[in-house]
């Protein structure tokens, strides 16, 4: 069966006939089926993105949302690494070329804001001689 026609459920779950090409099993058809006949629900996903949609049914849907949200962002944990690579790529240029680049590169890619004020009391400022 063709990957992108049975998979029309997730792109509108309220089409006629949507269930006839699922590919899903009986369980999960007799789920879209009830979730196509919720019109409180249509109403919803015509005012919300698909990917909205499928967020805010999970609770009552698990199985079907998690299968949409699959399909949908296929590639959501490539994400952290593109932004990884791109951090190294600015971390080691020609000047700066360390082996370790461990704890430079967390801070690059990290969303946490540095105590600058908890850091700099832990370190011994210069004396004079």
């Amino acid at each position: 069966m063709n990957q992108d026609r049975t998979q029309n459920w997730i792109q509108n779950p309220f089409v006629e006939d949507v269930t006839s090409s699922s590919g899903l099993s009986d369980k999960l058809t007799e789920n879209l089926i009830e979730l196509a006949s919720d019109r409180a629900l249509e109403l919803k996903f015509q005012n919300v993105t698909v990917s909205q949609f499928w967020l805010e049914v999970k609770g009552e849907y698990k199985e079907l949302s998690e299968i949409a949200m699959s399909a949908l962002l296929p590639f959501g944990s490539t994400y952290l690494c593109e932004v990884s690579f791109s951090a190294m790529s600015l971390i080691k240029t020609k000047h700066r070329n360390r082996l370790s680049v461990q704890n430079d590169l967390i801070i690059a890619v990290s969303d946490i804001e540095p105590r600058f004020d908890n850091i700099l009391a832990k370190k011994q400022p210069q004396v004079s001689h």
